[in-house]
């Protein structure tokens, strides 16, 4: 075959459809589950959709994106949610995000707060760090990474944060003293919205079903209970743990 795909998660499917779309169907998928979806797969428990590997909820902000997924598990069959996130600290509940929600402090805090994100390094134009911790600080302020982040991100992924990258720290809106301010003045939230603000859950099952779908498209384009036990590049072959063989002019691999 022209290709061979590694992984029936969200990234092989979507592999797999776009070569459909474009002619392509000299392809393969093996997926080492029963099933597909990856780390995306949800089961049904006494009646009740439980999501494999954690919750998964569709929140990308790109038309194409949803697009592509609505063609299979169709709009009408999503419910949409906006976000309601509340922070409990120092004896205080705030809504979330943190920068936009300081006016929901006693004043003191509010001044206090305001200050450490006028001297942010973001606001005062110092160049950009590449440490995980002096980013956060850069991007917050001394108080909100403090108090808030940092902490926040320990309970995450452990005491040593500068392990991770600031690559995909891109995400966190920038925070204005402008809109800070504005915040607290008229005790409403301004601001870029997070992540997460506003997502989308299938009505009637677990987020797997559209991977699901997606995976009844290709038919016999796709094999399943095929764990990949080894991988030649150079001869471009697979290797199963059930012993089958398999060569490709393409190995496209989206496993572990």
């Amino acid at each position: 075959m022209r290709y061979l795909i590694l992984g029936g998660g969200p990234a092989g499917l979507t592999m797999a459809h776009q070569l459909l779309r474009r002619g392509e169907d000299s392809f393969l998928v093996l997926e080492a589950e029963e099933e597909a979806g990856g780390l995306c797969r949800s089961k049904q428990v006494d009646g009740y959709p439980l999501d494999i590997g954690g919750g998964h909820f569709l929140d990308v902000k790109r038309p194409k994106v949803k697009e592509f997924l609505f063609s299979f598990l169709g709009e009408e069959e999503w419910e949409y949610f906006e976000r309601d996130s509340r922070i409990e600290i120092e004896g205080y509940t705030i809504g979330h995000p943190f920068e936009a929600n300081i006016w929901q402090f006693p004043i003191t805090e509010q001044i206090a707060y305001i200050k450490s994100i006028a001297y942010a390094g973001c606001n005062t134009g110092e160049a950009m760090p590449d440490d995980f911790v002096s980013w956060i600080t850069w991007k917050l302020g001394k108080l909100i990474a403090e108090n808030y982040m940092l902490p926040y991100n320990r309970k995450m992924y452990g005491n040593n944060l500068n392990i991770l990258g600031t690559e995909w720290l891109d995400k966190l809106p920038n925070v204005s003293l402008d809109e800070t301010l504005r915040s607290c003045l008229t005790h409403h939230a301004y601001g870029t919205q997070p992540g997460h603000a506003q997502f989308l859950y299938p009505k009637h099952y677990g987020y797997g079903e559209v991977w699901l779908r997606m995976a009844e498209v290709l038919g016999e384009h796709i094999l399943y209970s095929q764990p990949v036990k080894k991988i030649n590049f150079k001869t471009k072959t697979v290797e199963t743990e059930n012993g089958d063989n398999y060569c490709a002019d393409r190995i496209i691999s989206t496993i572990p």
